[in-house]
């Protein structure tokens, strides 16, 4: 009898057993897992966003996809691997509406190993900032002169308005009320003069 065999037996367990040991973290690096996205899982983003990103801890091989899923559960848009980045996925939306929307992924490994997730995120109304206004110059008010009347008062407008005799030399009122008192006073002097020359004419003797 080999006394060797049951030694060989064991040896060949533990090298099949520490294989398996080494293999089991390379078959788990191998598969494509999430590592982020964009916009993050349960993130809240104001407006629509314009691209949806997906990254994965490594090369992503044909058939990785992912489909844009809206609340109602009817696909919006779908993207696979990015051009630009064979270890992402990418998906170019259309303009979304407030809500929430669930991103379904699925990735191939290059061993063909296939991974498939979820995230979601909330699209909230975008904040429009108010219309700037510019700023109106007040140009300043000038006082009119002192002793003249504001533009718009009635005084300004009487100023304004023309009198009914313009144009036409009107007498002065000292020459009308001088008139009349110098008339009655004329009229009396003569009145007396006719009177006197009457009386001398009747006391004078008549001649024989």
């Amino acid at each position: 009898m080999n006394r060797h065999a049951p030694n060989r037996r064991l040896w060949a367990a533990l090298l099949f057993g520490g294989l398996l040991f080494v293999a089991q973290p390379l078959a788990v690096a191998a598969h494509a897992e999430l590592v982020r996205s964009t916009p993050a899982d349960g993130e809240t983003v104001e407006g629509s966003p314009s691209v949806i990103r997906a990254f994965f801890s490594e090369e992503l091989a044909d058939g990785s996809e992912m489909a844009l899923v809206d609340g109602t559960g009817a696909t919006i848009a779908e993207g696979t691997i990015d051009p630009a980045d064979p270890t992402r996925m990418r998906i170019d939306p259309p303009v979304l509406e407030p809500g929430d929307y669930e991103v379904q992924w699925k990735s191939f490994a290059d061993d063909g190993h296939l991974e498939t997730d979820t995230f979601t995120f909330t699209v909230a109304a975008a904040i429009t900032p108010p219309p700037s206004v510019p700023p109106t110059p007040s140009s300043p008010v000038s006082a009119p002169p002192s002793g003249s009347a504001a533009p718009g008062s009635p005084a300004a407008s009487a100023s304004l308005a023309p009198s009914p005799t313009e144009g036409q030399p009107t007498p002065p009122a000292d020459a009308a009320s001088t008139n009349d008192v110098l008339l009655p006073i004329v009229a009396a002097v003569v009145l007396v003069a006719l009177l006197g020359g009457y009386l001398l004419l009747r006391r004078r003797p008549s001649q024989p």
